[in-house]
């Protein structure tokens, strides 16, 4: 078994690949791709990221998605900016590599490049709007749990 939270790591390795300008502008829009990605996976009865989100100042906001931003950068698989601009590092590449030919088997890969296609170049004030809207995160109170843990473990076990 693949558990949540390597699995959340390496799917945060993937979404900064795929971007399409190789990097993703700011926390609050990363913070806004993983949760769209993982609602909307969660409507289509997929998987694809998995943590607890609460309604926060600038919308869905998760703290173990901050923490894990914070152990990639430490790692040296990703590189944050002095923008909070978030690139892949070679290292992380080379990680993420390794775990490309179990991805398609835990994960949504098809959701998650349709919420970086639609969310990589909007202007931050559009996004904000836009998840606010889609995802009725004002019926929550600040604080309030807006998307809870799914699982703790994916179904496919990998070879990374």
């Amino acid at each position: 078994m693949l558990k949540r939270d390597v699995l959340n790591k390496i799917l945060l390795l993937h979404i900064m690949e795929t971007s399409s300008k190789k990097n993703i502008k700011g926390s609050t829009r990363l913070q806004k791709m993983v949760f769209a990605s993982e609602s909307q996976a969660r409507k289509k009865g997929t998987n694809a990221f998995n943590y607890d989100f609460i309604r926060w100042y600038y919308g869905p906001y998760s703290e173990e998605l901050s923490s894990d931003i914070e152990v990639l950068i430490s790692k040296g698989l990703i590189k944050r900016d002095n923008q909070n601009n978030y690139t892949l590092t070679p290292s992380g590449k080379g990680t993420l590599e390794k775990a490309k030919k179990i991805l398609p088997k835990v994960a949504d890969l098809d959701v998650l490049q349709n919420i970086v296609d639609d969310y990589s170049e909007k202007k931050l004030k559009v996004l904000l709007k836009e998840v606010y809207n889609d995802y009725n995160v004002t019926s929550y109170n600040m604080g309030e749990v807006i998307e809870p843990l799914k699982y703790s473990e994916a179904s496919e076990s990998p070879n990374v």
